[in-house]
């Protein structure tokens, strides 16, 4: 009997799969010709990214056996802890970039917050400098009578830039100074 002239033949007449034949004659080599094993961890990564993505159609041509087998044993070679480690790394990144902005948030909301509330107390008391005394007016009266569990409670609460409140408190204080005799 004669054998084929298959190269890709055993010599048992079973494929042989190690070495598959190219029936196109475009696969690619693989990284410059290596072993997995003597890549670099980068040059395994990049590799690696390569047959993962192929974006161009590069190992299109190989084998589904070929290109799984290298691309497993590339995978293996341990680069996917830095991948894990860099993604962790973006991760905290992220987390601490929206903390920032968050944190950004909230001043602004409170600075507006604030601005509001000046314009609210400069159009009640009839100008800046009436707002400016109902305001230092409110601050004396509170800190005369608030104990530290009110005063922690309106830092929290933003209580403090209420304008309410603050009218509120500098009509208490306005009471006091007249000696406790409201306005007719």
């Amino acid at each position: 009997m004669e054998e084929s002239g298959n190269a890709n033949q055993g010599s048992q007449g079973i494929p042989d799969i190690s070495k598959p034949v190219d029936p196109t004659g475009v696969m690619p080599p693989f990284n410059e010709g290596r072993d997995v094993e003597s890549l670099s961890d980068e040059e395994a990564r990049i590799e690696w990214e390569e047959i993962t993505l192929d974006r161009n159609g590069k190992y299109s041509h190989w084998p589904d056996s070929v290109r799984l087998n290298r691309r497993s044993k590339l995978f293996d070679r341990g680069f996917t802890a830095k991948i894990e480690e860099n993604r962790k790394g973006q991760e905290t990144k992220n987390e601490e970039w929206l903390e920032k902005e968050n944190q950004r948030l909230e001043e602004r909301d409170e600075q507006e917050e604030i601005g509001k509330a000046r314009r609210t107390l400069v159009l009640h008391f009839g100008g800046e400098k009436q707002a400016d005394a109902a305001v230092k007016a409110a601050k004396g009266i509170f800190k005369r009578f608030a104990t530290p569990a009110d005063i922690a409670f309106v830092e929290k609460s933003g209580l403090g830039n209420d304008a309410e409140f603050i009218q509120k408190l500098a009509e208490l204080g306005s009471i006091f100074k007249r000696g406790g005799q409201k306005r007719k």
